[in-house]
């Protein structure tokens, strides 16, 4: 499953705004899907240094957290729940970890 240049301006977009909506900061994060801050920078930017598997973690993780700590989280265009399933066949499904229940200081 492979993003045209729009697709990814576009989950671009989207991860960013849901990253504001979650009250968690980078380093929780980070330790909660055992990435570096790079990591989390190259799949939030969906650049060439990001995984389409890592980008789908991280899209269903923010949903996760956003709607377990009280938020509701933006809806995705492209990496929609419809899409997940082709997602699944090319890249295996996915684990997400839980939640973890530090909120962003600040």
């Amino acid at each position: 499953m492979s993003l045209t240049q729009e697709q990814k301006l576009r989950t671009r977009q989207e991860l960013h705004a849901n990253r504001r909506r979650c009250p968690l900061d980078d380093q929780t994060l980070c330790e909660a899907l055992g990435w570096t801050p790079q990591q989390l920078a190259d799949n939030l930017d969906v650049n060439a240094g990001s995984s389409p598997a890592q980008v789908w973690l991280l899209r269903d993780f923010l949903e996760q957290a956003i709607t377990d700590l009280g938020g509701t989280p933006l809806p995705f265009t492209v990496l929609t729940d419809r899409n997940r399933q082709q997602s699944e066949i090319w890249f295996g499904p996915r684990s997400v970890p839980s939640t973890p229940r530090r909120e962003k200081k600040g």
